[in-house]
């Protein structure tokens, strides 16, 4: 039986999300994370691939590092995001070099 004294205490809707992120020990946020970086990703599938690479992480990254300073997701997601930022820019510069 899970513990619901702090969701009756919820007042509005992100109440109720802050709630699910921490009782899903920080998945929620994290999984929402990855989704946003594939719908990203997706999104400018018309332009090259480590473009659009290079784009999602760094959208991703500035997004996480948002919810990651606003403590709703580990900051190990956005280091994993400039990580990737790093590699494809390097990559992206090496390759029209």
């Amino acid at each position: 039986m899970y513990n619901l004294t702090n969701l009756t205490l919820a007042m509005n809707f992100g109440d109720v999300v802050v709630y699910a992120n921490s009782v899903s020990s920080g998945y929620l946020f994290g999984m929402f994370s990855i989704g946003l970086f594939f719908i990203i990703l997706m999104a400018f599938r018309r332009a090259p691939f480590a473009e659009s690479l290079l784009t999602a992480s760094f959208l991703s990254f500035v997004l996480a590092a948002i919810a990651g300073y606003a403590g709703l997701l580990n900051v190990i997601f956005a280091l994993a995001y400039l990580i990737l930022l790093a590699l494809t820019g390097l990559y992206v510069w090496v390759v029209n070099r």
